[in-house]
C-alpha cells in the first residue's frame, strides 16, 4: 500500500496518516506500508492554520491600503509584506503571535498573528539665516524639525525699531513641509527716514 497525498482543508495542511489501530504507525504522502488481509483504516493528521491579520499604527499616509489576510500553519514563514512607502514616512513592521527572524521574516507560533506595520513622519530641518544689514546682537533662530505637511511659517522674531525683515523660503511645497530640509532667510533692512 502506498500513502496517497492527503488534501488540504479551510482549517489545515495535510500533514500525514495515521493508523487507527495503532497511532505508531504513521505514513507521509507516497511512503509504503505491507497490508495485511484485514482491512486496515488510516486517517489523515492535519497542522492547523492560524490567521494571518494586518493592521496599521501612527500616521498612516492617504491611499495606502492593509495587505490580505492570509492562513499559515505553526513554524510557517511570513515576509513582510510589500507595500510601497510614500515618501516622508517610514515603516516598520512588527508581529504579535510570531517570532522574528535575523532576516526580517516572521515565523508563526501555534496561534493567530497579527503584523502591525506602525508608520511615521521623517523629521526634515528648518534652517533660519539672516542676510542683509543685520542690527547688533541678533541672531538667528535655532533650528527646527517639521514633517511633511506641516505648515512652514516664519519664526516670531523682535525686529527693533528703524529695521524691517522679510522672510523667503526655499525648499517648501506651497507653504508646507515637503521631503527635503528648508531654509528661510530673513533680510533685514534699515528703514529710510525722511529728513
Amino acid at each position: 500500500y502506498t500513502a496517497p497525498a492527503g488534501a488540504d482543508t479551510e482549517t489545515g495542511t495535510f500533514e500525514y496518516w495515521v493508523n487507527a489501530a495503532d497511532e505508531s504507525i504513521v505514513l507521509k504522502a507516497g511512503e509504503s506500508a505491507v497490508m495485511g488481509l484485514a482491512d486496515v483504516t488510516y486517517n489523515a493528521v492535519y497542522k492547523a492554520l492560524y490567521d494571518v491579520t494586518y493592521s496599521f499604527a501612527g500616521t498612516t499616509p492617504d491611499g495606502v491600503e492593509l495587505p490580505a489576510a492570509s492562513k499559515i500553519a505553526e513554524g510557517g514563514i511570513i515576509a513582510k509584506p510589500e507595500v510601497t512607502v510614500p515618501a516622508g514616512y517610514t515603516l516598520v513592521w512588527t508581529a504579535n503571535g510570531a517570532t522574528e527572524n535575523a532576516d526580517g521574516t516572521f515565523t508563526a507560533g501555534a496561534n493567530d498573528v497579527v503584523i502591525t506595520g506602525t508608520w511615521a513622519k521623517i523629521p526634515y530641518s528648518v534652517t533660519y539665516v539672516y542676510a542683509g544689514t543685520k542690527p547688533d546682537g541678533v541672531t538667528a533662530p535655532a533650528a527646527t524639525t517639521l514633517t511633511i505637511g506641516e505648515a512652514v511659517v516664519a519664526p516670531e522674531v523682535t525686529v527693533p525699531a528703524g529695521y524691517t525683515l522679510t522672510w523667503k523660503t526655499e525648499g517648501d511645497v506651497d507653504g508646507k513641509m515637503g521631503t527635503a530640509p528648508v531654509i528661510m532667510t530673513g533680510t533685514w533692512a534699515k528703514k529710510p527716514y525722511e529728513v
